[in-house]
């Protein structure tokens, strides 16, 4: 009798369990946004190749249609991959491949609404999508977001240059997607009318819009949670914000940064450690206050540059590379600098942790993986392994589901390992 008792009390435990909690390596399978499913470049993916080589550890290669910045994101044995095509990038272009075999399922191409021209100094599809179990999200930078179904069906299109005026600047837009469970963020910061956007995932309509000053950067917001409310955290051209994620009431803010047009925000429960392409100006702010924080909750300023590739923080420690290729540890309490290595390039996509394993994707191709200890130390630590791929272009995106790394260059796409 107290057998079947128990029986029946653990099978109501687990009928009575959520998916999620009863499944916790699913999202290992599922890369679902810019620098991962929580925007902090943590993967829990296992099996993760630490050496490969043109020769060793490849899956597959595929040439991908047209050029793309964006990165790869992943839903369950589905990548999606965006494009463009055309002088004029006329032609945007989305791609759906299965992981084991990198076949492409399906390619869909749509007329641009607003034709920019294609240079090497403009960004050439650079925002990466966003996807969830119903859809994929993806936006370009001429103002053009869709709604596709996982089949690549249309759910819903608009075009921001008609409806809030062209996008302009010097080198394009790049800012990704950020999604909450109802909601796809955007902030657009350009040389005209710059604003902050929250649209409805179903039907593509509007939850709120907030106006800003003209900011030109490339940096993509981060959503976390925070006290009662879910946050938007943005650092763009001079200033760190946050966000109420429901109606789009500024909270927070600090004024005064200089060069932090590129590296996105790093975020934790307590941080936001802002990346700056100038000495003195990688910072780290305490979550929390209202208005002007600048001097109350600025913690520390760093004498390192943080140049493309977004800092990462790992336990106690901040890691950033700047344009040279330099890779710097920094004190997370005090942001003192522990340790300073070169490694192979500089890193144009953001690095990835998982386990004590730090991977580095340089530019050029070549990725040091970087194994730390389990305690915060003062010397450099050992470099497991240098890998190195020849490309056409540079490494712009990186995701990591189990088995393998999806390595993205201009025109390729790469699966490092054994899905």
């Amino acid at each position: 009798m107290k057998s079947t008792l128990f029986f029946c009390l653990f099978l109501t435990l687990i009928l009575g369990a959520r998916a999620e909690d009863m499944v916790p390596e699913k999202s290992a399978t599922r890369w679902t946004g810019f620098r991962g499913n929580h925007g902090n470049s943590h993967t829990t993916a296992i099996n993760l190749p630490r050496t490969w080589s043109e020769t060793e550890n490849i899956a597959w290669t595929i040439d991908l249609p047209g050029y793309g910045q964006s990165s790869p994101v992943v839903w369950d044995g589905k990548i999606f991959v965006t494009a463009s095509e055309g002088p004029m990038k006329e032609t945007l272009i989305v791609l759906c491949i299965e992981v084991g075999s990198g076949e492409v399922l399906w390619t869909k191409r749509f007329e641009a609404s607003h034709k920019t021209e294609r240079t090497d100094m403009i960004s050439q599809a650079a925002p990466t999508p966003a996807v969830d179990a119903q859809h994929l999200y993806a936006f370009f930078e001429n103002g053009d977001i869709f709604a596709l179904n996982h089949q690549g069906e249309t759910q819903w299109h608009r075009s921001l240059a008609k409806e809030y005026g062209e996008l302009i600047g010097n080198h394009g837009i790049s800012s990704s997607i950020a999604q909450t469970e109802n909601a796809v963020i955007l902030l657009i910061d350009h040389a005209g009318p710059s604003y902050l956007l929250s649209i409805n995932k179903t039907d593509g309509t509007n939850f709120w819009k907030r106006d800003r000053e003209k900011r030109v950067s490339w940096t993509s917001p981060v959503i976390s949670a925070f006290a009662d409310a879910t946050e938007i955290l943005i650092s763009s051209n001079g200033i760190a914000e946050a966000y109420n994620a429901e109606n789009g009431e500024r909270h927070w803010y600090v004024d005064g940064i200089q060069k932090n047009t590129v590296p996105s925000p790093t975020v934790t429960d307590e941080w936001v450690i802002v990346g700056s392409s100038q000495k003195g100006e990688t910072l780290a702010i305490a979550r929390g206050g209202t208005g002007d924080v600048t001097e109350t909750h600025t913690r520390w300023k760093a004498d390192v540059a943080s140049s493309f590739g977004s800092p990462l923080i790992h336990n106690d420690s901040v890691y950033v590379v700047n344009k040279a290729g330099a890779l710097s540890c920094l004190n997370l309490e005090t942001g003192s600098v522990l340790w300073t290595t070169r490694i192979g390039s500089s890193t144009w996509a953001s690095p990835i942790v998982t386990g004590d394993m730090l991977y580095f994707f340089g530019k050029d191709g070549d990725t040091s993986v970087i194994q730390i200890a389990s305690e915060q130390r003062t010397e450099v630590p050992p470099t497991v392994s240098i890998n190195t791929l020849a490309t056409e272009s540079r490494v712009y995106g990186v995701a990591a589901i189990n088995g393998a790394f999806l390595i993205r260059t201009g025109r390729k796409l790469i699966c490092v390992g054994q899905p």
